[in-house]
């Protein structure tokens, strides 16, 4: 398989994605609150974090 610009590329059988155009994320990352997604993604580590009660 080819990359072709414009044109959706998936390869269902060696597991690639499909790439998405610049102009369609632009729009959408223009309008995420950077602030409330940085306490979701650190809220999201931190419950994963393992519990230990050794000090480093």
């Amino acid at each position: 398989m080819t990359y072709e610009p414009g044109h959706q590329n998936t390869d269902v059988q060696c597991g690639l994605a499909t790439v998405i155009a610049l102009r369609t994320l632009q729009p959408l990352l223009a309008r995420i609150d950077g602030d409330a997604l940085d306490r979701a993604v650190g809220g999201w580590l931190a419950d994963r974090r393992p519990e230990s009660t050794e000090l480093r």
